[in-house]
């Protein structure tokens, strides 16, 4: 079921003016949506997806974030990934790791240090372990 696209709220003149002097591509392209929808280039959140090349549930959600927050919420785009000096490991695991590492017979292969941590850790290594 397609749900209907709120109205934006913002002048057209504004957001090609906004559009225009944008540096961050992100943000960008959250106000290129608008201009589409606001110009009537575009009708449907699909049409939006396709044009930008994202996905329309992308689109729902920049469209939910401006009818709530209007363009200042929409604009704000938040970092992805963890916080800067976050760490998956524990401490304590960090430590257990370096000296296993350190030790001479260490780990024979990755698949026995993947292992090691889902056992010690209870820890679930993807294809990569980073920052140890």
């Amino acid at each position: 079921m397609n749900k209907r696209i709120p109205k934006i709220k913002d002048n057209l003149d504004e957001l090609q003016s906004r559009l225009q002097k944008e540096k961050d591509s992100d943000r960008k392209q959250r106000i290129h949506m608008l201009v589409l929808l606001k110009s009537g280039q575009a009708r449907t959140k699909k049409e939006v997806a396709k044009h930008l090349a994202v996905h329309r549930n992308t689109i729902k959600d920049w469209l939910i974030k401006d009818e709530k927050n209007g363009i200042d919420g929409l604009l704000e785009v938040k970092p992805l990934g963890q916080p800067k000096g976050q760490r998956s490991l524990t401490n304590n695991v960090l430590s257990s790791l370096k000296q296993r590492l350190d030790d001479p017979s260490g780990f024979g292969s990755y698949i026995e240090l993947k292992s090691w941590l889902t056992v010690v850790a209870l820890f679930n290594v993807g294809r990569n372990v980073y920052n140890i």
